[in-house]
């Protein structure tokens, strides 16, 4: 298997740190110092917060607090324990027709990218698995800029939330979705069923059935995912 050293690879974030407010069931994240870009052309910079559930984002800068919908969004990247983290606004339609701006996390970027929401935060009594956190290992996993596999010591924090996820006190799941050229909308990879996963991919579907076995992937799995759309992106350059 050649390692992710095709398509245009930005980086894969598999921080997907979470704060306290996981634990309760709270869709609202505190982020870091950095950038927001607005589709008007402005940028701010300050302290950035976001909002799945509501689809909002706010900029703390040095004067004011300032409040956008995903609307008014391009796009807002900061750091999070020295690792970048990058979403964008993207246009979704429902199934009632409707067309709305959501704000997704980018994992992966390609001819076709990857990016995720939190679904859903569950308490749970179960082993922790590999899906959600990934508490269960000792390094974070993630693709450099040069498509090399790295890894990286866990902070204090993170490994407190490592020790919650072991303990089995709550369950993080993901939506994923990917971009492709021939799509004006985001596509739902429905991880929860392996049959409406692998047919997402169209004509490639086989072939994707074929890689997720023979990789043991974790549909679940933020990284494993990533390696999906990577293959994925190798096939398309082969047309």
């Amino acid at each position: 298997m050649r390692q992710f050293s095709k398509g245009f690879l930005l980086l894969i974030l598999l921080t997907l740190l979470v704060s306290q407010s996981i634990a309760q069931k709270s869709y609202q994240f505190d982020g870091g110092f950095g950038s927001a870009f607005l589709k008007d052309g402005t940028k701010l910079s300050g302290q950035i917060s976001y909002d799945f559930k509501r689809d909002m984002l706010q900029v703390q800068t040095e004067k004011r607090q300032f409040a956008f919908e995903a609307s008014q969004v391009e796009a807002f990247s900061f750091n999070q324990n020295d690792v970048p983290r990058y979403f964008e606004s993207l246009r979704v339609q429902l199934n009632n027709g409707y067309v709305r701006h959501q704000i997704f996390e980018l994992l992966y970027r390609g001819q076709a990218s990857l990016y995720s929401r939190i679904a859903s935060v569950v308490p749970t009594s179960a082993p922790a698995s590999r899906s959600g956190f990934r508490g269960d290992i000792p390094t974070y996993r993630m693709l450099a800029t040069d498509n090399s596999p790295q890894g990286r010591n866990l902070s204090p924090q993170e490994r407190g939330l490592a020790s919650q996820r072991r303990s089995g006190m709550y369950q993080i799941n993901y939506d994923f979705y990917y971009t492709r050229p021939d799509s004006a909308f985001p596509v739902d990879l429905a991880e929860r069923s392996f049959k409406r996963f692998k047919s997402a991919f169209g004509e490639y579907r086989n072939e994707i059935n074929d890689f997720i076995k023979s990789e043991n992937i974790d549909i679940k799995d933020p990284l494993d995912v990533a390696k999906v759309i990577a293959h994925y992106n190798e096939l398309l350059q082969e047309m």
